[in-house]
């Protein structure tokens, strides 16, 4: 007998899987538990027999049934103390019940049935085809009840992947307008990973450094700053707590084109952290210092030449002055030119300030 119930449970398991429902016959004697059989057999379920509302009990622990037939009158449990227990569980609450009896038929005993959760009260003898249709009624139930489950499961599933879907194309929305922006911004941007490889680089990246994006991308920063002063700074950034720092802290750092040039820039380090590992992002190369030193060496030029200006005008006037002079002098041995060699005869050409500088000046 306690063999029986300890295989149930097992078997139930394996005629589920086969589309078949479980229904729990409840009877502490056996020749009832093979009657009841033999007129449910024709529904083609699986049939499981428990010999006390102790191994009743025991079985729904384990599985699920469809529908539950249960001798009133047992000795330990009786039907009415088992089905009390059976509603009092969350599990087991809706798991409807039928009594079958063929002693307790009064109106009193029908009662207390119905008030413990019984779904109906039958007395033996019964009809075969009664109990039957009442058995087949419970069971279409309770495949429909597991199909709106499973529907209901499938809504819920296919919501949860129409809200990630939407979720996964704001991102990527979002991903190539940022792109958008990096490939089109004034500085140069180089976003690595947390291996410090190169993922990001934009065009003025590639202008600055001389090197296509292809040829850079999954490279290792060094290559590009070979000095270490990046691998410094990104240290430094790592070590500062997240609310000490500072977004807009310029680093002077020395970087080298593909041609081998090197060259001097500055450059702030973001770092961002997602989830849960760090990722160094946002590497903006501010500005090339080689370009910014030759626009600041034409600026001083341009501040030399304004200064030098009144000191050219000076100059100017005085060679004019000493022209006149010598023109004078020219003139005043005119007469003594004739009996001069003939190669001195060609008086001096007199010069003036513009051939000696620009227009400009």
């Amino acid at each position: 007998m306690t063999v029986t119930l300890r295989e149930a449970p097992r078997a139930a398991e394996r005629t589920a899987r086969e589309g078949q429902v479980n229904i729990l016959l409840v009877d502490d004697r056996a020749e009832n538990l093979l009657a009841l059989e033999a007129i449910l057999e024709p529904l083609g379920e699986h049939l499981v027999r428990a010999y006390s509302g102790d191994d009743a009990l025991k079985c729904l622990l384990t599985d699920e049934f469809a529908v539950i037939l249960l001798d009133v009158q047992m000795p330990g449990l009786n039907g009415f103390e088992t089905a009390e227990m059976i509603k009092s569980r969350e599990r087991t609450r809706f798991v409807p019940i039928i009594f079958l009896t063929a002693i307790s038929k009064d109106e009193e005993y029908v009662f207390r049935g119905y008030s413990v959760g019984a779904v109906d009260y039958m007395s033996k003898p019964f009809q075969p085809d009664v109990l039957r249709s009442k058995v087949a009624v419970f069971v279409d139930l309770y495949r429909k009840q597991a199909q709106l489950k499973h529907q209901e499961r499938l809504l819920r599933d296919a919501a949860v992947r129409e809200v990630e879907l939407e979720h996964r194309a704001r991102l990527l929305a979002q991903e190539a307008r940022t792109a958008e922006i990096v490939r089109t911004a004034m500085d140069a941007i180089i976003v690595l990973d947390a291996e410090r490889r190169i993922r990001l680089f934009n065009a003025e990246a590639e202008r600055m450094f001389g090197q296509p994006r292809g040829s850079a991308i999954g490279r290792l920063v060094v290559d590009l700053f070979p000095d270490g002063e990046l691998d410094r700074a990104l240290t430094m950034v790592e070590n500062t707590p997240r609310a000490n720092q500072a977004g807009n802290e310029l680093h002077s750092l020395r970087g080298m084109r593909a041609i081998g040039e090197r060259f001097p820039l500055e450059a702030t380090v973001v770092l961002s952290r997602g989830r849960g590992r760090a990722q160094l992002s946002h590497h903006r190369a501010r500005r090339d210092r080689t370009d910014r030193e030759r626009g600041g060496a034409s600026h001083a030029g341009g501040s030399r030449s304004r200064r030098t200006r009144p000191k050219l005008r000076a100059l100017e006037k005085e060679l004019h002055a000493r022209r006149e002079e010598l023109e004078r002098r020219i003139n005043g041995r005119k007469p003594f030119l004739p009996s001069m060699n003939p190669n001195l005869r060609t008086p001096i050409r007199p010069f003036g300030v513009k051939t000696l500088f620009p227009k400009k000046f």
